[in-house]
């Protein structure tokens, strides 16, 4: 793997992973479309790892009193704590039941409809024009309505509206289910949440806000399975004992994916406050036609 390899897919892992357009959609198309080698589960779990982190760093007051709030016994804490873990259940569930089966489709052999085959860079292609139509439409248009509103009138027209420490086990149960669909590559994990967020009557930032907390335990849970197995151990010590500069180049690609990431979730947390997801929807379906025509 050179450098530019490792910056390039740290940025493709950070931006992709909080913007609503599916990182691991464009992993995929990284994977059949560049000449990009030694994509392998070692290195996209270390860019997991780099997204972390720039999750810690961006809501960094939110999670910092969320856990000292937490461990001192606080009501409303430990009720937060409840709406993750309720919000994880659907798609530890899937994924548990459904991950080999997803990979084999999106990521390795695709799907034959009789004497049809359908690459998975294809099928992703699908799944990118359905995030689009039937996800990042209805938000945006959501979106366009509430930041329409004049900013004298905005607190007035936010009455009807949620906070974070409004939700109910219900609504996370809700925007859990959206985060479990999100596992077909091509559906945009934070844009499935984020919509759901906003059908529950969520606040806008919160919607965003809660999205990007409840995908911690979820990828760091992806994150710890995929350190224990013996694929990973065994190729991380390659790279570790190799002395090729493979391991600093890969340390690099954490930091751009980390960097990319923060500066994501930032400008996501601006855009649903101000703007709406057109771009992104716009995107997603030249995106997606130029993966099924390809």
């Amino acid at each position: 793997m050179t450098t530019f390899d490792a910056i390039f897919l740290g940025l493709v892992q950070g931006l992709t992973e909080f913007i609503p357009v599916s990182s691991s959609g464009h992993l995929t198309m990284a994977k059949f479309f560049l000449p990009i080698h030694d994509v392998d589960l070692t290195y996209i779990v270390l860019l997991h790892f780099g997204t972390v982190i720039s999750i810690f760093a961006a809501l960094y007051d939110d999670i910092w009193k969320l856990l000292r709030d937490f461990f001192k016994g606080e009501k409303y804490a430990l009720y937060f704590a409840l709406l993750i873990l309720i919000s994880m259940i659907p798609a530890g569930i899937v994924g548990f039941l459904f991950e080999d089966m997803l990979d084999t489709l999106f990521c390795e052999k695709g799907l034959m409809i009789g004497k049809i085959p359908l690459e998975p860079y294809r099928l992703v292609g699908l799944a990118f024009i359905a995030c689009a139509y039937f996800v990042l439409t209805p938000a945006d248009n959501i979106l366009k309505k509430r930041n329409s509103v004049p900013p004298e009138e905005k607190e007035e027209a936010e009455k009807g509206l949620k906070a974070l420490e409004d939700m109910t086990w219900k609504e996370a149960l809700i925007i859990g289910l959206a985060q479990a669909a999100a596992v077909i590559p091509g559906l945009s994990r934070s844009g499935s949440t984020i919509y759901a967020g906003l059908l529950c009557k969520l606040k806008s930032e919160a919607a965003a806000r809660f999205s990007f907390l409840m995908s911690i335990p979820i990828i760091l849970g992806a994150v710890c399975k995929d350190f224990l197995s013996s694929e990973f151990r065994a190729k991380a010590a390659v790279s570790f004992h190799s002395g090729d500069g493979t391991l600093w180049v890969q340390l690099l690609g954490i930091l751009v994916a980390a960097a990319s990431g923060y500066l994501a979730i930032k400008l996501l947390l601006k855009m649903v406050n101000k703007y709406n997801f057109h771009p992104f929807v716009v995107y997603l379906w030249i995106v997606g036609l130029v993966c099924i025509a390809s």
